[in-house]
């Protein structure tokens, strides 16, 4: 497993919301990632044949993004997470989160990608780990140009709140 994703792994910040990870190698060597939602409706995020932070991550925002829309609609759902999920609707041009569809959920996991490759930590303490970030996803993509249009700040915050709360935030 990459040295990178097997630290995020034990961070309890970065891997609560994820039920499950798998990494598995197949005997072809094709490399791709792929999120799957088995029996009993958990999600896992499978990784075959070492596929990269780049994936793991991008396939990671899309069960965080299933995460907050499920979150919010606990009947004691915090107003904050509320919205987040508005910020995140506005951004993608729908009304309701029955309307995220996969270009929505694309939308949401490259421009998680791209805030990746900003470097820019929430806390002190993922400093390092963002800076890793950054280096990556610019050897894979070059640049941030390539993911599509940039964030905007209101979604850079929705972002810096899957990691930290404001009161930890730089």
């Amino acid at each position: 497993m990459h040295s990178l994703i097997a630290r995020l792994l034990a961070s309890p910040k970065i891997r609560g919301p994820l039920v499950q990870s798998a990494n598995r190698a197949t005997t072809s060597g094709a490399s791709r990632t792929k999120g799957d939602k088995p029996p009993k409706g958990k999600p896992v995020v499978v990784l075959i044949n070492v596929a990269g932070v780049s994936n793991f991550m991008h396939e990671a925002a899309h069960q965080w993004l299933d995460n907050l829309v499920h979150d919010t609609r606990r009947q004691n759902a915090p107003g904050q997470l509320r919205a987040d999920l508005k910020v995140f609707l506005d951004w993608v041009g729908v009304k309701t989160a029955n309307d995220i569809g996969i270009q929505e959920h694309e939308h949401w996991a490259c421009g998680f990608e791209q805030y990746l490759m900003e470097g820019k930590a929430p806390t002190r303490a993922l400093k390092s780990e963002f800076e890793s970030f950054r280096t990556q996803l610019l050897s894979v993509y070059g640049s941030p140009t390539k993911l599509g249009k940039p964030i905007t700040e209101e979604i850079r915050g929705v972002f810096n709140r899957m990691f930290a709360t404001d009161e930890e935030e730089n």
